[in-house]
């Protein structure tokens, strides 16, 4: 089951792979979108994707009570899980996007196919 959801990550690498290189190619009329940008579209297009995903299956309504402090999902939570929880998720989104920044980086400078290649092997 691994091999198969290897494959098929390589295979949607490949596929962006070939997006994002014609985006990196200039037209002429607009320049190409630097490292950065490309980072946001990509965060922005996930969260509004992923936003009515999180309200209809209840989990942001789940990890909101968990983040304030009144319960969360198991209803019995405090202001220290609450505070241990946003740190740990504080810590989780600084390393996520450190590496967000170095793979998008990559992409920029070499090509998504180099990407692939460091990330795989």
């Amino acid at each position: 089951f691994g091999l198969l959801l290897l494959g098929i990550s390589l295979m949607f690498d490949g596929a962006l792979s070939a997006c994002q290189g014609s985006i990196k190619r200039s037209s002429g009329r607009h320049r190409p979108p630097t490292a950065m940008e490309f980072m946001a579209y990509t965060n922005s297009y996930a969260f509004l994707f992923l936003l009515p995903a999180c309200i209809v299956s209840g989990q942001l309504k789940n990890g909101m009570s968990l983040l304030l402090g009144d319960g969360g999902a198991g209803g019995a939570g405090d202001e220290g899980d609450a505070a241990a929880a946003r740190r740990w998720i504080l810590l989780l989104n600084a390393t996520a996007a450190a590496g967000q920044v170095f793979i998008f980086l990559t992409i920029h400078c070499f090509s998504s196919i180099m990407c692939t290649t460091i990330t795989t092997t």
